[in-house]
């Protein structure tokens, strides 16, 4: 049987003549940087004989990746280019996007922002200060969660059991039960439990193997990225998807694409937390199917 015709694989040269035909002005040094960024993989060398080198070349779809990130490169800063290929991973298959690249791609995003300047973290604080507070919380309480969620910010990391305390006297100074926040459904332990999987998902990007990384493949594609559900990993489970503050209508893709890396690390950091005895689910076949 004849095999069948497969794209053939593309040089560097090939990836320059793709972005002038688009209409973009790139040089090769382009192509490094973005190599060492994981905005493009890493291309695989073939030996041309003793002394005569290597032939470097990338699979076909790195072209049309390519070609989505010059559409951004210009609008955006480069760190944030990282959700293109670490999105089209999470929603495709290693073919498109190899994990080798999705984890330098990761690290890309969290080198920029997974940590914070002081005072970005501060204002970052008193944003999420404003929708979580309860009107009779003290100055003083609200004034250490600000401290601990600058530090959380600044140095993604955080004392877990002082934040649970000072977040609860300021969501629920009376002990009453009741729940604040946006639309009213974040409690104490969900609010945590967010920080916690994130702050855990930082810890693990170099240390977490390749199935845990699958398993947050898994668990990201059975919550259909594009549908209600976008946001379930990162949101507090007993909250109703059906009550969820959902992006425009439309937005679905760009919303996934926007959040790539960090759906990603809260949902290795979920996963790193996860009983390993969890029914029905391991990192390798992911949530089990429908019934």
């Amino acid at each position: 049987m004849e095999a069948p015709n497969q794209s053939p694989r593309l040089e560097a040269n090939d990836l320059l003549k793709l972005a002038a035909a688009a209409g973009y002005d790139v040089t090769p040094r382009l192509i490094t940087d973005w190599v060492s960024l994981g905005l493009l993989d890493r291309p695989d060398g073939r030996g041309l004989g003793r002394g005569r080198g290597k032939h470097y070349t990338w699979a076909p779809q790195q072209g049309n990746l390519f070609l989505a990130v010059l559409q951004k490169h210009k609008t955006v800063k480069r760190p944030i280019l990282a959700n293109i290929p670490v999105g089209i991973w999470l929603l495709s298959s290693d073919e498109s996007v190899p994990l080798r690249q999705v984890r330098r791609a990761v690290k890309t995003w969290v080198n920029a922002y997974g940590t914070v300047s002081f005072a970005r973290a501060k204002t970052e604080a008193q944003q999420t200060l404003l929708q979580l507070h309860h009107p009779d919380s003290s100055e003083a309480d609200r004034e250490q969660l600000r401290r601990l969620l600058t530090q959380a910010g600044r140095t993604g990391a955080v004392d877990i059991n002082k934040l649970r305390n000072a977040t609860s006297r300021v969501l629920d100074p009376h002990g009453s039960g009741v729940v604040r926040g946006p639309l009213g459904l974040l409690t104490t332990d969900a609010y945590v439990q967010i920080i916690t999987t994130r702050i855990e998902g930082l810890r693990s990007l170099d240390t977490a193997p390749d199935d845990e990384y699958d398993g947050a493949r898994n668990m990201y594609c059975s919550t259909n990225p594009i549908s209600d559900q976008l946001r379930a990993p990162i949101e507090p489970i007993s909250t109703p998807l059906t009550a969820r503050k959902l992006p425009p209508a439309g937005s679905g893709l760009q919303a996934a694409f926007n959040n790539a890396c960090l759906d990603l690390i809260t949902l290795l950091g979920t996963i790193r937390l996860m009983p390993p005895t969890t029914p029905g689910f391991t990192t390798k076949s992911g949530p089990p199917p429908p019934t």
